[in-house]
C-alpha cells in the first residue's frame, strides 16, 4: 500500500465518527523506485491530508527531511516535489495493518492490499430498509439519448452477479 493510498482511506465501522488518519502498523515495507512525474505529484498535493502524511511517513521510519509544513511554492519547487514523489509513490506497506483511530478496529495489509471490509455487525446500516447481506444498486443506462435509472435491492450474490456481467 502506498502512503498516497493510505492519505485516502478512513475507518467505516459503525459508531465511529473519527476514522481518519488510519494508524500504519507495518511488518514489512518495501522502497521501489518509480518515474519521477513533477505535474503528478503538484496536483496531488492539494488533496492531501499534510499532517497525516508526515505523521505516516514519521512512523515508517521514511520522513526524512520531509518538511511538518507543506511549501508556499511547491509546484516550482523540483527537490520538495521529490521528497513526496518517494514518500507518495515509492514507499509501499508490503504486510502488516492499519488501525482505526477511534475504534481500535484493525484493517489488514498483505501484499500491499490494505483490506477495508468490514464485518456484518460493524456495517453502517444507513439506507432505510436494508437488512442483512443487502446493497442498493443503481444502475444507468442509455438508449433513445435518454439515462434510465433503475435502483434494485438483491443480496449479495446478485451484486456480484452484477457487476461480473457482460
Amino acid at each position: 500500500m502506498k502512503l498516497l493510498t493510505h492519505n485516502m482511506l478512513t475507518s467505516h465501522v459503525k459508531g465511529v465518527s473519527k476514522g481518519y488518519p488510519l494508524l500504519i502498523k507495518a511488518t514489512e515495507v518495501k522502497v521501489n523506485e518509480v518515474d519521477f512525474n513533477p505535474k503528478f505529484v503538484s496536483r496531488m498535493i492539494p488533496k492531501l491530508e499534510w499532517g497525516a502524511l508526515v505523521q505516516a511517513a514519521e512512523g515508517l521510519g521514511h520522513r526524512q527531511d520531509l518538511p511538518g509544513e507543506l511549501v508556499s511554492d511547491y509546484e516550482q519547487n523540483e527537490d520538495f516535489l521529490k521528497k513526496v514523489h518517494r514518500i507518495l509513490l515509492e514507499v509501499e506497506v508490503m504486510e502488516g495493518c492499519l488501525q482505526c483511530p477511534e475504534s481500535g478496529r484493525e484493517f489488514p495489509i498483505s501484499k500491499g492490499i490494505p483490506n477495508m471490509l468490514l464485518n456484518e455487525d460493524e456495517a453502517l446500516s444507513w439506507l432505510p430498509g436494508n437488512g442483512p447481506r443487502q446493497e442498493n444498486i443503481y444502475c444507468y443506462s442509455k438508449s433513445s439519448d435518454q439515462a434510465h435509472q433503475q435502483m434494485f435491492t438483491c443480496g449479495w450474490r446478485a451484486v456480484r452477479a452484477f457487476l461480473w456481467r457482460k
